[in-house]
């Protein structure tokens, strides 16, 4: 129907125009091209009445605009009719799995002091955790968007778990030395020398966004840009646990729980620049980047247990740390107001605060070191979702 009016409703003076121009009443709403088609010229004619940057022309009296008469809203500004900016307001519901690498490792348990590693933070594996990833924003001052975005709630778990039973140089059971010592060469009592050994993980992300958003003055083409101003929130926090158990010094042997916990807010202002390329009517492709520099509040608390012997560290200090955050999706154009998307995200961390690089001192002096703000991770995973704008 909608073609067949296309078609058949010409203006006044004007001969009916090709099936492929989008009837008057669409006006106002981002068209999703169910019903027709645009030749590919038609997105880089600068002949054309705005929005001239995306091709989709809404004005039967083409030709008018081609002999020089003016009067239609500025490119620059998208008007109430671009593909698929949105008119009013716009939301998009994702499924965001994400993996957690921590891209620095550390060695836990060896066999014998400077032999092989056979337990690390690297065995720990914190892979795909379910999350989700929300926005919702409004067009306003016909240049400017302002949205919210929602990531998380991923949460890691995993374990890892040695035994040696072999014959350490002190006459025990057990050959497996450990960071808890510094691998001491000669062996530590209790800290080396033993025959079990575990490290768990756990840990959560979650982040929330404000941001303003400006559409940037395109010339005619398929290319669209905006740049970004906000702010934003992040938490992590994250529980490392290791514990070993061997039979020196006799004859009760010992009997070792560390577990460090560290939390890390991060309040920080971010900027980013967003970029679009249409590829057909329906399709597009969105690449989207932002860096910002956050004030990290760190809360630490490591305890240990030495054969039920408690000791116990805390510490609260400010750091500073930074993210870069990177998204690239394709959006395909199912009606007017609904698309959907696939991509892949990317964050990447400086200056953190992880619970698998705080450890006390050696040989259980009770003192804590300078809190370790050294650390980088990535978060990363795929997006799959709808958007929808009214």
């Amino acid at each position: 129907m909608l073609l067949a009016l296309a078609w058949a409703s010409p203006v006044a003076g004007q001969s009916t125009q090709p099936v492929w121009w989008p009837p008057l009443s669409l006006y106002g709403r981002p068209i999703a091209q169910p019903y027709f088609d645009f030749p590919t010229w038609a997105r880089y004619s600068s002949c054309r009445p705005a929005p001239l940057a995306w091709g989709y022309d809404p004005f039967v009296n083409y030709n008018t605009a081609c002999d020089g008469t003016d009067g239609y809203p500025s490119v620059a500004c998208p008007g109430d009719f671009v593909a698929h900016r949105p008119y009013n307001w716009y939301a998009s519901a994702d499924f965001a799995p994400l993996t957690l690498d921590h891209l620095d490792g550390h060695a836990l348990a060896r066999i014998g002091p400077t032999g092989t590693v056979i337990l690390s933070t690297e065995d720990l594996r914190t892979e795909f955790a379910p999350g989700g990833k929300y926005t919702i924003g409004k067009r306003i001052f016909d240049c400017y968007r302002i949205e919210g975005t929602y990531l998380g709630f991923d949460t890691w778990n995993d374990q890892r778990i040695v035994t040696n039973n072999s014959v350490n140089s002190l006459g025990g059971i057990g050959n497996l030395s450990t960071f808890l010592s510094g691998f001491t060469n000669p062996i530590t009592p209790g800290l080396d020398g033993a025959n079990f050994a575990s490290a768990t993980i756990h840990s959560n992300f979650q982040s929330g966004e404000i941001n303003l958003r400006y559409w940037g003055d395109m010339p005619p083409g398929p290319f669209d840009v905006s740049l970004l101003a906000g702010v934003r929130y992040i938490r992590i926090a994250e529980q490392f646990t290791f514990d070993s158990q061997a039979d020196l010094p006799a004859p009760g042997g010992t009997t070792t729980d560390f577990q460090s916990n560290v939390t890390n807010d991060l309040w920080g202002a971010q900027i980013g620049i967003q970029f679009n390329c249409l590829v057909t009517a329906r399709w597009w492709f969105e690449f989207d980047l932002k860096g910002g520099i956050y004030n990290d509040h760190v809360g630490l608390r490591n305890s240990l247990l030495v054969n039920g012997t408690p000791s116990l560290n805390t510490d609260t200090r400010d750091r500073t740390a930074w993210l870069g955050d990177l998204t690239l999706l394709g959006h395909w154009q199912m009606t007017p107001n609904w698309s959907v998307r696939i991509g892949y995200q990317a964050l990447f961390f400086n200056g953190l605060s992880l619970a698998t690089d705080q450890a006390v001192s050696p040989q259980f002096t009770n003192n804590l070191g300078p809190l370790n703000d050294k650390g980088k991770a990535a978060y990363h995973g795929p997006v799959l979702g709808v958007r929808a704008t009214w």
